[in-house]
C-alpha cells in the first residue's frame, strides 16, 4: 500500500481537521517535557510512540465500524503508519521547541500505573463530547452560564464513563472499577472548559 492509499484509508475514518485537532492536543497531553528529562536519547522515540499510539487508538475505537471482519492488528497498523506519515516532522519540531522551563518533575504522567495512563490518554473523548454539546445545546434553555457549563461538562463525563443510559461503543475500560479516576478527570475538564463555557453562554444570552 503506497503513501496515498494509507492516508486515504485514514481519512475515510476521520475528518482531516478533526484529526489535526486531536493530534495537537495529544502533543501537549502526553507531557513532552517528561520525556526530555530522561537520562538517555530514547526520550523522543518514547514520546513519539506514545503520541502516535494514543491518536491511533482513538481513531480506531471511535471511527471504525466494527463487524466480524474487523482486524484490529492490520487496521491499527495502517492508521499508525498514516498518522506517522502526516505528522512525524511536526511532532519532532514540537518536541524540540516546547518550553520546559516551568515544567515540574511531578508531571501528569510520571509514575502512573498503566491503567491510569489508559484513561488519561483517552480524555480527548470527553473534550469531543463537550465540544459537541456546545454545538447542539441552545444556551437559552439554561438559566445561567454555570448551569450551562455544568451540563456540557457533565455530558462529557457521563458518555466517557458509560453511565446509565449513556452506553459506550466499546468495552476498553471493562476491567476497571466503576468511576475509576472520575474525580481527577472531571477536575481537569472543569479547569479547561468551565470559564469558556460560562463566557459562551454570556455571549449568546442576548439572542434568547
Amino acid at each position: 500500500m503506497d503513501k496515498k492509499k494509507y492516508i486515504n484509508f485514514l481519512f475515510r475514518r476521520v475528518e482531516p481537521d478533526h484529526l489535526k485537532k486531536l493530534f495537537e492536543r495529544e502533543l501537549s497531553d502526553q507531557q513532552p517535557c517528561y520525556y526530555r528529562e530522561l537520562p538517555d536519547e530514547s526520550g523522543f522515540e518514547m514520546y513519539h510512540l506514545t503520541v502516535i499510539d494514543s491518536v491511533s487508538d482513538f481513531v480506531f475505537y471511535n471511527y471504525t465500524k466494527f463487524d466480524g471482519a474487523t482486524d484490529y492488528d492490520s487496521e491499527i497498523e495502517i492508521i499508525k503508519t498514516a498518522i506517522n506519515m502526516l505528522f512525524k516532522s511536526e511532532l519532532y519540531k514540537y518536541y524540540q521547541d516546547v518550553d520546559c522551563s516551568n515544567y515540574s518533575t511531578k508531571g501528569l504522567f510520571e509514575s502512573r500505573k498503566p491503567e491510569e495512563l489508559k484513561r488519561l490518554r483517552r480524555i480527548q473523548e470527553v473534550r469531543d463530547t463537550i465540544d459537541f454539546q456546545m454545538e447542539v445545546q441552545n444556551p437559552c434553555n439554561f438559566d445561567d452560564g454555570e448551569e450551562y457549563a455544568d451540563f456540557c461538562i457533565g455530558e462529557g463525563m457521563r458518555f466517557f464513563y458509560g453511565d446509565e443510559d449513556y452506553e459506550r461503543k466499546d468495552d476498553i475500560f471493562a476491567d476497571e472499577t466503576e468511576d475509576y479516576m472520575r474525580g481527577e478527570i472531571e477536575e481537569m475538564m472543569y479547569k479547561e472548559y468551565y470559564d469558556d463555557l460560562v463566557e459562551f453562554w454570556e455571549e449568546n444570552k442576548e439572542d434568547c
